[in-house]
C-alpha cells in the first residue's frame, strides 16, 4: 500500500494516521457537549460607569 512512498513520506503518512486516530479515541471517550444547556457567563465584577472607572483622565 505504501511501497510507491519515500520513506520520509511513509513517515508523515504514518503520523498524520495515528494522530487522526488518537483524536477519534479522544472524542469517543470524552464526553463532549457541543450543543446543550451552557451557563452564560456571569462577571463575578460589578460593571461601572465609564465616568467612574478612572480610565479616562
Amino acid at each position: 500500500m505504501l511501497d510507491n512512498f519515500d520513506p520520509q513520506e511513509k513517515k508523515i503518512i504514518l503520523i498524520f494516521i495515528a494522530l487522526l486516530l488518537l483524536g477519534l479515541v479522544y472524542v469517543r471517550t470524552h464526553d463532549l457537549q457541543w450543543e446543550g444547556t451552557h451557563q452564560p457567563y456571569v462577571s463575578p465584577l460589578p460593571v461601572e460607569e465609564a465616568s467612574t472607572s478612572g480610565r479616562f483622565f
